[in-house]
């Protein structure tokens, strides 16, 4: 109490110095006192007593609605990082102290926006039209997300429970009071992952009835048991889905497969350490299942060739064998805006961004095309403003080499239309693929594209479901992209025509917003409420990062609490990109 005493004092000092004429820059002392003050709380705040008393308090209040270990888990793992991370943002002396101008070192040398924006698109050059010749054929390729395969999955258990994820075997508080919606075989529209064997029947599907030429594999493969704090069955969904493509050894049937890693590979969730050594062995795991599949037992080529590459900062960059087809995988975690240990300092965390940048400049030089895997998509409330932006741009300035970005996470069956800085030719289409899991309350879906087989342009694309409630559920083509939207092609300029469409068509809006989650029960519920819903669907198909999307919906921050709260964290847990110099 005597340290916080004195830090208090300190403070009404400083308040007062700060009206001297003298600039506050230059005042040294008043700059100690500021990082002492700072320092005095954060280490009072910051201390294992808190931690202590934060995780009781907090265990205690989430064992009044969920099971125990979910509680002992989740909040000293998950919730108390957050906390201290946060805590660490705000009283960080360093970087607060320069910023509030009570001190002038070290100097934060500002990574302007419009300065980058500037630097990569005063020399792009000219949009070049892609001709596409019938006698060049097509092919096609399977892009799915979001599998989230729960090995403790079970059938005939409660589908309706009181706990974060159900259809599980588990004691529960509910126990004993007899199912109220019994856990189907093939899974439920529910708070329930996918059982691993609707995953293999997917897999199966595909490869001996669709023949896809290869497969984009989103990421997203552990179950939302989030508090699960356990290396084994966090890799379970990993390498469940790796040893089932594994097991298809007929290099006809199978093509290639390019995995991405989603935010729920880190453990815990969203949660990536990158200054110490304590969430590496994640991308050593994912590289040992993902990357060493080279054997004459198995012609499965599974790819990711540049191991090193993806073992130290998460992506690959590949040539799709025999083509000019360059396959760029991103890695989530160093522009999650959930991920408490960049809330700090953001600032192009492992170089993505500037690796990014060198690999589609290869592309160009190469005059190759592109597809790029983000399992974010760039408008999302997940993805840092700040990082997205930037990836934003460089969408912009490599227009002419990219071909696709295909994303996941949200669950959703949407697209995004991403326009030029520069005037309002759409740079891009982001493909949002909807969710294998049925943990969103929908059906499980996935995507088979179809392209040109010269220029990798997207033709079009065919949507599938597998209808849980039917008696002998059955992968269904549900609708292609064409014949939805009544459009002859998808060319970029097709896009905003469907926009167009939903917002004079209220049945086509009413069926898109129905397919948003697979036909489940979020999206008649989003329809009670028309003028919001069309806010919100129409926002998020056109614009083309967070800054935009939040202005779009009508406020800084979001028409909602939910939006509101990640326009917070989006604005004051990551600020500027700044490099700091002693």
């Amino acid at each position: 109490m005597k340290r916080l005493f004195i830090a208090a004092i300190f403070c009404f000092g400083t308040v007062i110095a700060a009206t001297a004429d003298k600039p506050l820059a230059e005042e040294y002392f008043i700059c100690d006192m500021c990082r002492w003050v700072l320092g005095t709380f954060r280490g009072v705040l910051v201390s294992p007593f808190t931690a202590v008393f934060f995780n009781t308090v907090g265990s205690l209040i989430c064992k009044l609605r969920y099971e125990r270990t979910v509680c002992e888990e989740f909040i000293p793992n998950m919730l108390w990082p957050f906390v201290l991370n946060g805590l660490n943002r705000v009283l960080n002396e360093t970087i607060t102290c320069k910023q509030v101008n009570f001190c002038k070192y070290p100097l934060l040398i500002r990574d302007d926006e419009k300065v980058y924006t500037y630097r990569l698109l005063k020399d792009k050059p000219p949009r070049k039209e892609v001709k596409l010749d019938p006698d060049d054929g097509n092919f096609t390729f399977v892009v799915f997300a979001d599998a989230h395969v729960d090995q403790f999955y079970a059938e005939n258990s409660e589908a309706d429970c009181d706990q974060p994820l159900c259809c599980r075997a588990t004691p529960s508080a509910d126990s004993g009071l007899g199912l109220r919606n019994p856990a189907g075989k093939w899974g439920m529209v529910a708070r329930c992952d996918l059982p691993p064997a609707t995953f293999d029947y997917f897999l199966n599907y595909t490869i001996d009835e669709l023949r896809p030429d290869f497969f984009l594999w989103l990421g997203d493969n552990s179950p939302h048991d989030v508090w699960n704090i356990n290396k084994t069955k966090h890799m379970w969904g990993s390498r469940h889905i790796a040893n089932v493509f594994k097991g298809k050894g007929d290099y006809g049937k199978l093509g290639r497969v390019y995995p991405i890693a989603g935010n729920h590979e880190a453990m815990p969730c969203d949660s990536f350490d990158f200054s110490k050594n304590s969430s590496w062995w994640i991308l050593e795991e994912l590289t040992e299942a993902w990357g060493n599949w080279y054997t004459d037992k198995c012609n499965v080529h599974f790819l990711i060739i540049a191991k090193e590459t993806f073992k130290s900062i998460g992506c690959f960059s590949q040539l799709h064998p025999g083509t000019n087809l360059r396959i760029i995988g991103l890695f989530p975690l160093v522009s999650d805006m959930m991920n408490p240990y960049i809330w700090g300092n953001s600032t192009n965390i492992l170089n993505v961004i500037s690796w990014l940048e060198s690999e589609l400049k290869l592309a160009e030089e190469n005059n190759e095309s592109v597809y790029l895997l983000s399992h974010f998509s760039i408008n999302s409330y997940f993805m840092a403003a700040q990082w997205g932006y930037r990836f934003r741009i460089l969408i912009d300035r490599y227009a002419n080499q990219i071909r696709g970005i295909f994303s996941g996470h949200t669950h959703e069956d949407s697209f995004e239309i991403i326009k030029s800085k520069l005037n309002e030719d759409i740079s891009a289409v982001l493909h949002m693929v909807p969710s294998l899991t049925t943990y969103s309350q929908q059906n499980p879906s996935f995507r088979v594209y179809v392209a040109d087989r010269k220029t990798f342009s997207i033709l079009d694309y065919d949507q599938y479901r597998l209808y849980l409630n039917e008696t002998s559920p059955r992968w269904t083509r549900v609708y292609s992209f064409r014949d939805f939207f009544k459009i002859p092609t998808v060319a970029y300029s097709s896009y905003p025509v469907a926009v167009a469409k939903l917002k004079a068509t209220p049945p086509l809006f009413d069926r898109f917003v129905s397919n948003l989650w697979g036909e489940g029960p979020r999206g008649p519920a989003l329809l009670q409420n028309r003028p919001s819903a069309m806010n919100f669907v129409i926002c998020r198909l056109v614009s083309a990062d967070l800054f935009e999307y939040l202005r779009c919906v009508g406020t800084d921050y979001g028409s909602d609490e939910y939006v509101f709260g990640y326009g917070i964290l989006a604005k004051y847990m990551y600020s500027d990109w700044v490099y700091a110099y002693p």
